[in-house]
């Protein structure tokens, strides 16, 4: 019997999906302010053993996988922009901060 090589085996099948899975949630996750930057690391993680997995052939949660990855994105630009926040009002560089007084 010829094995397809574009088909994955059942077992990396498997992997693939609950990896795809994983990685959507915790980039749902992510976008939790503060809270969410160690959980957009970890869907990044997923991310990356999903693609490792696959190595370009077809994922049947594809969809999944792609949206984890920009959820976790989105998640990892707004706690940085509140901890850039929170810096700058620190230090007050922020331009509203010097009132007319």
């Amino acid at each position: 019997m010829i094995e397809d090589e574009t088909q994955l085996s059942p077992a990396d099948g498997i992997l693939a999906i609950n990896h795809s899975l994983r990685c959507f949630g915790y980039g749902l996750a992510s976008l939790l302010p503060l809270i969410g930057l160690p959980l957009a690391g970890v869907s990044f993680v997923n991310f990356l053993k999903a693609q490792d997995i696959v190595k370009g052939r077809w994922n049947p949660a594809r969809a999944y996988l792609m949206w984890g990855s920009v959820l976790g994105s989105l998640g990892l630009l707004i706690s940085l922009l509140i901890i850039l926040f929170f810096i700058g009002a620190w230090l007050q560089l922020l331009p509203w901060q010097y009132g007319q007084g």
